[in-house]
């Protein structure tokens, strides 16, 4: 394709006009952009024309222009595509992608601009990137290595930069020996904007890399590293910052790699954090790259023994960079912006995170030595010390808790020491202390340390002081409540109400907002405690209520609303009632001014449809006759659509990610902003419907329908938000539920319920392909096996059954290479991460997918055994040769197979006999569950009795380790002997006897049900086995009765046959049996349940 020279002027011409800074030049022009050129036969033209301008043209400006604009034009999504991840570039002929990249790569050779040539450089990069011919543009891979020797600085730079922006461009089976004399010219050129551009073209190849070809760029490490110090001057504080965080994106992907050069990289940091001359932005990134390697590598970090103390003294050191210029704190405590501290003060708040992640990974231990070194001296210094001191405290307590909670009497002397201090920060950092120590340390702090911290969050709030501070007084005690009991903070409820209620009075909007905040905490903690107040404090939020919103006073109407509905469900459905319609009345005026306004950053809508659901909750069907006020805004908000638009200038990404409520993701070059509030707002109302249908049962059912098909089906997946998808697998249950309530009683119901369900079931198969997120996935199985549960018995079809198997299948081969990689985590370049997210949400699918099997079997028993043979039997024993967890789910697995397809038991009871003597405590507890699944259909459970008894007898069988495992193989031997004593002949009675000897059972509520009232039967028969332990029986039952580990029916048939059978054996041997009991506590259980 060639461009007439005509075509290229016409475009020229439109370029200038494009850049006019008159509307009525510029529209015009857009719309002929849009309508002409990006036409699909038209745009391959419009790329080959750009390129042509950006690569030829005389004028400076319209070669950068025509840079630009090819570029957004080759990200451009076409309108005709509705994949907003597809670029035009990837839909043009190939002929034209190819004339496009060489027109280009001749322009930047020729290029003398640098500015233009950065621009050729991203245009260029939209071809590297191109689907169709990645990894095949080797005249584009020669002119860098050539271009990286140029004896202009600048051409230099721009390959580098080339490079960081596509480091596909040099793929690994290129000359690894070449690539690595290419960078070592870049870390050691003469100009530092190529040096440190090409340690950002590095750390991006290296993160292209495979983990196994790392070792061959080890030998770059000390040339990367010498980039450093001639940057560590005041003036090069952007170079500086620009290399440290290229070297944080190196660390958080090998932080071992830097363990030759750990020591010297530690002292070249503090050196530039302590440095006040630096820029701060240098000296925080500095602090971010030390405290990198404590999140990645901890244990590398512990084993250098001056990281700790060296990081601990360089956070203080910034901590104590706050209030410049307003020592007095005149301007911090009239500022009406109480949360702008984190922008002004970024030093202070970059170290206290700093601090916070270092005690997470390092623990009390070992970053408690060096900072109670320095903390205590700094309570008695400057007020900036004492904050910093304050601060600290804080902000290592929750990885320090297992330490700091042996020592909380004395910090809290610290703490209460400056709780009078004269400077106002001083205070505040008292409350901020309190607050998060009421948090890290609850129970504890509550139950025992209440009479210190009550009173002294009391004296603040009554006290002459700051509204800030009597703010952060308010807000600790909402940390201090949301742990403690009623009966903890009743005594403290008419001083901290009286309080309370007077700040209302203050003018400060944020007062305002936080003492309503406090009281809804103390309302809901303290419950029915909270009556007394109610007469007093409706009232005063209900005017509030009635009150027109205005911009200033919209926080605290909002407020109200959450307050007043967390008071009455603290007080009770009885005490709400004579004055609710008072409330409710208010809320449906409310709801009418948001509903006609429409003003979607009102916070009062967030807080009202909060509201409704917890008067649901408290009225019940009472409810109902504003359900039809509550539903339309709630379904509006579970139907919203993602809102996702294309960043085409680079320069407002990171100003679209700081903005609150919009996220920002790069798919294939492109950077997409999301609006996530309205999806938080989505997950919300259908997790709230979801509560309406359990709260209102088939009085829900004219949504239900609706739900089900336009929200919940769709929800699922919905892969932009990940709440929304876990909201909407999560209401699948209660709906169906709703659902076949109002069903007709016909042999038909179920038919209608499975309709309802087999769109659901294959858009939860269609998302289990795909789910990125475990813990979603996870959820998934569970809205499958509650909505088979609700179905009921035969309720799945062949296909679903064979759907269910395979995608089993899938996410458990998933499941084992997430094992693999984490069990190789640890290695040269990385350590395994410990803070064990992972395994628990692994944990969790594991869990879930053995609930959906075992209700899977149960309902649908043979039917689904040929399914599970085909598709899951084969990794079933191959879990069987893998670790504990695998080994546990296999049995769990067998456990159901056994159960509900009866003729597999002699099979599964063979295949898990080796396990009841594993030595995890999980699997054997598994094995000897599954021995008892086994036990009614196969007598081959018989040969089972003698390893389940010696485990039952063994002299450590109660120990914690082997409680359960004792407990479920007793289970097992009751129900062996139970269905299939008979066949023991004259060693039964024997049999029994030693079995009854097992008990009690007082840990596993599961397995305990089976044993007690196999034990009845025996009761009941006045069998010798009962008669001959009668003291062991007898205190065993009581046992079982004082721990509830049986309950409801079981509990009282239990204790009705106990009693028949004490009864039998008459008063006097009663009281003799009572007396051998040793247990004073289990004695006067005896004598009160079974007088």
């Amino acid at each position: 394709m060639s461009v007439p020279d005509e075509v290229i002027s016409s475009l020229k011409q439109l370029l200038v006009n494009l850049g006019s800074p008159s509307s009525e030049v510029r529209v015009p022009a857009e719309k002929t952009l849009r309508d002409e050129w990006c036409r699909p036969q038209q745009v391959g033209m419009l790329l080959v024309g750009l390129a042509q301008l950006a690569a030829t043209d005389s004028d400076k400006t319209v070669r950068s222009f025509a840079a630009i604009l090819f570029r957004r034009m080759a990200l451009k999504s076409p309108e005709d595509v509705k994949n907003v991840v597809t670029r035009t570039v990837d839909t043009v002929q190939p002929e034209v992608r190819s004339m496009c990249r060489n027109i280009l790569l001749g322009g930047f050779t020729q290029e003398t601009d640098n500015s233009t040539r950065h621009k050729l450089c991203d245009a260029m990069a939209e071809l590297v990137e191109d689907e169709n011919t990645q990894g095949s543009w080797p005249q584009l891979v020669q002119t860098l290595f050539e271009g990286t020797q140029a004896p202009s600085g600048g051409i230099r730079e721009s390959c580098f930069r080339l490079i960081a922006t596509v480091p596909t461009v040099l793929n690994e089976n290129q000359d690894i020996n070449g690539i690595i004399t290419v960078f070592q010219r870049g870390f050691a050129d003469s100009d530092q904007s190529v040096q440190v551009t090409a340690v950002g073209a590095f750390t991006k190849f290296f993160d292209l890399l495979p983990q196994q070809k790392w070792e061959q760029l080890n030998p770059l490490l000390h040339s990367l590293l010498n980039v450093l110090p001639p940057l560590a001057v005041p003036d090069q504080g952007l170079e500086l910052t620009q290399t440290l965080e290229h070297l944080m994106e190196l660390a958080g992907l090998a932080p071992k790699m830097f363990l030759p050069v750990f020591p010297d990289l530690i002292s070249f940091c503090v050196s530039i954090i302590e440095n006040a001359e630096m820029d701060l932005s240098a000296r925080l990134s500095a602090l971010e790259l030390l405290t990198t390697f404590v999140d990645k590598a901890p244990q590398m970090c512990k084993n250098q023994s001056n990281y700790t103390p060296q990081l601990v003294t360089c956070c203080l050191k910034l901590m104590t960079e706050i209030g410049e210029d307003d020592d007095d704190a005149a301007e911090w405590n009239n500022a009406t912006d109480i949360n702008g501290d984190a922008e002004e003060e970024e030093a202070d708040v970059r170290a206290r995170q700093s601090l916070d992640r270092l005690a997470l990974k390092l623990h009390g231990n070992v970053i408690l030595p060096p900072l109670f070194e320095y903390v205590p001296p700094m309570t008695s210094g400057t007020w900036k010390e004492k904050h910093a001191a304050l601060m600290a405290l804080s902000s290592v307590a929750e990885g320090c808790v297992d330490v700091m909670i042996k020592e909380l009497s004395q910090v809290l002397d610290m703490v209460l020491g400056l709780l009078n201090d004269p400077h106002p920060r001083v205070q505040w950092a008292v409350c901020n202390t309190l607050g998060q120590i009421s948090t890290d340390f609850a129970p504890t702090i509550q139950n025992e340390y209440h009479a210190r911290v009550v009173p002294g969050l009391i004296s603040i709030l009554r006290g002459k002081l700051p509204p800030r501070v009597q703010t952060h007084a308010a807000a600790a005690m909402v940390n201090f409540a949301e742990n403690a009991t009623k009966e903890v903070l009743e005594p403290y409820l008419d001083d901290l109400l009286s309080s309370l209620v007077t700040l209302l009075n203050r003018p400060q909007r944020y007062l305002q907002d936080q003492v309503l905040t406090t009281i809804s905490t103390i309302a809901e903690s303290s419950s029915e405690k909270f009556s007394k107040y109610y007469d007093e404090l409706m009232p005063l939020l209900l005017t509030v209520l009635r009150t027109p919103a205005t911009d200033e006073t919209r926080n605290v109407k909002a407020k109200s609303i959450e307050c007043s509905s967390l008071i009455a469900v603290a007080v009770g459905k009885t005490q709400f009632i004579p004055s609710s319609m008072d409330l409710l009345k208010c809320y449906v005026d409310i709801q009418g001014e948001l509903d006609e306004t429409n003003n979607e950053d009102d916070p009062c809508q967030s807080h009202l449809v909060l509201a409704w659901s917890r008067i649901c909750k408290l009225l019940g069907r009472d409810f109902m006759p504003f359900l039809d006020v509550v539903m339309p805004p709630l379904l509006r908000a579970a139907s919203a659509k993602p809102d996702i638009n294309l960043i085409e200038d680079e320069g407002e990404v990171d100003a679209v990610a700081q903005q609150e409520g919009w996220d920002v993701i790069t798919l294939k070059g492109k950077h997409l902003s999301i609006h996530t509030a309205p999806l938080d707002d989505k997950a919300q109302a259908i997790e709230l419907m979801a509560g309406y249908a359990q709260t209102l049962k088939d009085s829900f059912a004219p949504y239900v329908h609706q739900i089900l098909n336009e929200i919940l089906a769709p929800g699922i997946v919905f892969f932009v938000h990940d709440g929304v998808r876990y909201a909407s697998a999560s209401a699948i249950g209660p709906c169906l539920e709703v659902a076949k309530q109002v069903a007709p009683v016909t042999t038909n119901h179920q038919n209608m319920l499975a309709e309802l369900f087999s769109p659901l079931f294959s858009k939860l198969i269609e998302a289990m392909q795909v789910e990125p997120m475990v813990d979603v996935l996870g959820n998934f199985y569970t809205a499958i096996y509650q909505a088979v549960s609700i179905l009921g018995p035969n309720s799945m079809t062949p296909g679903q059954m064979t759907s269910l198997c395979k995608i089993i299948c899938k996410n458990l081969a998933d499941y084992i290479e997430r094992v693999n990689e984490r069990n190789a985590d640890d290695n040269d370049y990385t350590e395994e991460d410990d803070d064990g997210e992972e395994e628990e949400h692994d944990e969790y699918l594991i869990a879930e997918i053995n609930k959906c099997l075992h209700e899977v079997f149960r309902l649908m028993k043979d039917q689904f055994k040929p399914y599970y043979e085909a598709e899951l039997e084969p990794l079933v024993q191959q879990f069987l040769t893998g670790d504990a967890d695998q080994i546990q789910f296999s049995i769990c697995v067998l456990s159901d197979v056994a159960e509900f397809c009866p003729e597999s038991g002699p099979s599964v009871l063979q295949t898990i006999a080796p396990f009841i003597q594993s030595g995890d405590s999980n699997v054997r507890q598994a094995a000897l569950y599954c021995v008892g699944c086994a036990a009614k259909s196969t007598r081959d459970s018989l040969q089972m009795l003698e390893p389940l008894f010696a485990i039952a007898n063994s002299p450590d069988a109660r120990v914690d380790e082997n409680i359960y495992p004792t407990e479920h193989a007793c289970c097992a031997i009751a129900k062996i002997l139970k269905h299939h004593g008979s066949e023991l002949g004259g060693q039964s009675n024997a049999a029994l006897d030693a079995w009854v000897k097992t008990l009690p059972i007082l840990c596993d509520e599961e397995v305990a049900p089976f044993a007690y009232r196999f034990l009845v039967e025996l009761m009941r028969a006045n069998h010798k086995a009962i008669n001959d332990n009668a003291v062991h029986v007898l205190d065993s039952v009581a046992q079982t009765v004082f721990n509830s580990v049986v309950q409801g029916e079981t509990a009282r048939v239990l204790v009705d046959a106990t009693k028949t059978w004490l009864q039998s054996l008459g008063e006097d041997q009663v009281q003799q049996m009572v007396q051998q009991i040793e247990s004073e506590q289990i004695q006067y259980v005896v004598k009160s349940w079974f007088a």
